[in-house]
């Protein structure tokens, strides 16, 4: 496990090295710890997503239900949140390159935005993975891709021009290279590794 400050919280977490880390969002913390476990916080940046069960309080729009189990996560795109507003869900720092992802999502809705998979390595200059925009109708999709070595993994999503893009994740699922802690700072061959 690494150990992280975390300043929204005011405590210290841990997030696994070695294993794969999977959410279901079946636990919360608060925005600071969407997945009740210091992986996930929301609202870093953007509007935060929202944890649910059931159907998303709009009709016409987002899933009926989670994928697995009873919850997960969406951006609400009704009231003041259309058109074109931002939403993020982004990982706490990996000290392990991240090599590959695994999630389902529900893009439903007439007026569905663009969501992307974005990978960082300081949390500010992202890089797209994968992208998905408009309505995909009204089931839950997957997707699963290898990640070239990052330390932050983040869902940014905007929605579209009305209430009815609602865009909802759950299940996901992030494997760390098991054999290669991230050098911080000098990565020369002298580097000695982080393995806090």
């Amino acid at each position: 496990m690494k150990t992280e400050f975390n300043q929204a919280t005011g405590k210290f977490i841990k997030t696994p090295l070695f294993a794969t880390y999977n959410s279901d969002f079946e636990s919360f913390n608060s925005d600071a710890d969407v997945s009740a476990d210091g992986v996930w916080k929301t609202g870093a940046n953007y509007n935060a997503f929202i944890r649910q069960s059931g159907s998303t309080p709009t009709g016409n729009t987002g899933p009926s239900s989670a994928s697995s189990g009873d919850y997960y996560l969406f951006c609400e795109t009704s009231g003041s949140n259309n058109p074109g507003v931002g939403f993020d869900l982004q990982t706490y720092r990996f000290d392990q390159d991240i090599t590959s992802v695994s999630f389902s999502y529900s893009a439903y809705g007439a007026h569905m935005g663009t969501v992307q998979l974005q990978a960082s390595d300081d949390a500010s200059s992202w890089s797209t993975l994968w992208s998905k925009s408009g309505n995909m109708g009204d089931a839950w999709s997957s997707a699963s891709l290898s990640v070239d070595g990052y330390a932050y993994l983040r869902f940014y999503y905007v929605g579209g021009d009305t209430w009815t893009g609602d865009f909802a994740l759950d299940t996901i699922s992030i494997t760390p290279n098991m054999k290669a802690p991230r050098c911080i700072g000098d990565c020369s061959p002298s580097c000695t590794p982080n393995m806090t």
